[in-house]
């Protein structure tokens, strides 16, 4: 089962997002730069070495502050999810395994960081979160 983790410290520079992705491969192998103050984490085979997921993502917390950094956490199924989560105020906050969709939601399509001509028309369309856009029937949509 996927299980993804987003690190995310607001209003990060190239020198604090270069630490986070070097605090990240410290914890994964497998990493990806999700733009500034944004990396995400496979968790998957991790429990192992760190623990669960809390304890991983206290451990990420932990590293940054050591630098002086803070920020969040959030782990979900997906990339969506636990950024979804990492933004919700919590320090660490876990979306159950399977519940990424009933999380999401209510979440506004911002969350997507869409182009903003494709932003304003889901606007003119009435759609405002991610459950509105999922309801979209897929072929149409991607026409």
């Amino acid at each position: 089962m996927t299980r993804i983790a987003c690190l995310v410290v607001p209003g990060a520079d190239e020198r604090t997002q270069r630490l986070l992705l070097e605090t990240a491969l410290a914890h994964s192998p497998s990493v990806e730069d999700g733009g500034p103050g944004i990396v995400y984490l496979d968790l998957r085979g991790l429990e192992a070495l760190f623990g669960g997921e809390k304890e991983i993502a206290r451990r990420l917390l932990d590293t940054i502050a050591a630098r002086g950094l803070s920020g969040r956490v959030g782990v979900a199924g997906s990339r969506a999810g636990s950024r979804f989560a990492a933004r919700s105020g919590e320090s660490i906050s876990i979306i159950p395994p399977g519940r990424d969709a009933h999380q999401l939601g209510p979440a506004p399509l911002a969350l997507l960081d869409l182009d903003p001509r494709m932003g304003a028309r889901f606007g003119r369309w009435g759609i405002r979160t991610l459950g509105e856009l999922a309801d979209l029937p897929a072929r149409g949509l991607a026409e």
